[in-house]
């Protein structure tokens, strides 16, 4: 006799196992598990891009079973997640539009490449600019 399982457990068991939310990284949003390759993300290459869902696993490195399940964690979450995008993205344009108004800063900040999404990163510049002067930002290196 052939044992049927049923696609919703079946589903669920494959998401947790690739999908992974986890506070303080990537800004506590699902990514694929061991990775900082947020869902968002294979998403975006998928559907905005037009990248394969093989190319994405070959170009990253990434088991093809992750990144079905990225995909499959978009879909069913798909109003929460592209919301969250469109906020960090408002975000942004509001950042860009005060800093276009004069809030020129002289100085650098770094941040290790996937260590802070672009939110964590313009929120902790904003942070700079408020706790140090325009003459203090001068010749002056942040770490993020």
């Amino acid at each position: 006799m052939q044992t049927i399982v049923e696609p919703q457990s079946m589903s669920s068991a494959s998401l947790d196992r690739y999908i992974e939310i986890t506070p303080g990284v990537c800004g506590g949003r699902p990514r694929l598990a061991g990775h900082r390759i947020m869902v968002i993300d294979i998403a975006t290459w998928r559907l905005k891009l037009g990248m394969a869902l093989e190319e994405i696993a070959g170009k990253y490195d990434l088991p093809l079973a992750a990144v079905y399940a990225a995909m499959a964690y978009y879909f069913e979450h798909r109003v929460e997640i592209d919301q969250r995008a469109e906020d960090d993205r408002a975000f942004v344009e509001r950042f860009q539009q005060q800093q276009a108004q004069g809030g020129a800063h002289c100085g650098i900040a770094f941040c290790a490449q996937g260590t802070r999404t672009m939110r964590q990163m313009i929120e902790a510049l904003i942070l700079i600019c408020g706790v140090y002067t325009q003459d203090e930002m001068l010749n002056l290196v942040e770490f993020l």
